[in-house]
């Protein structure tokens, strides 16, 4: 099994890959302009972030991972990018302001 990683060229992507390698994982890392790997089993999928401003054209996260059937995990700007694919919005902030649950974990 694999962790697939769709790279937006994150500076810290090789740390991401060297972590999950450690961890015992093979991982595919690939651009938004790969095809989709085939007769691989994946068990996951990570999406980086990106110096890119989600306001400006951008690249999109490729269909397929979404028919994977598998948990998709995106960091920044590929976290915005769902927002979007899903008709979800969002707005830069002037200041950070922390958000907690219901239990007082803070997100």
């Amino acid at each position: 099994m694999s962790l697939l990683i769709i790279n937006f060229i994150e500076r810290s992507t090789n740390n991401i890959v060297n972590f999950f390698n450690q961890k015992g994982l093979n991982v595919i890392l690939q651009t938004t302009e790969d095809d989709e790997p085939m007769d691989i089993k994946i068990l996951g999928v990570v999406c980086t972030g990106s110096e890119q401003l989600i306001t400006k054209k951008h690249q999109l996260l490729p269909d397929y991972i979404f028919d994977l059937n598998v948990p998709i995990f995106c960091i920044c700007f590929s976290a915005q990018l769902i927002v979007e694919k899903f008709g979800g919005t969002f707005s830069k902030q002037k200041m950070y302001k922390e958000t907690y649950l219901d239990d007082d974990t803070l997100v």
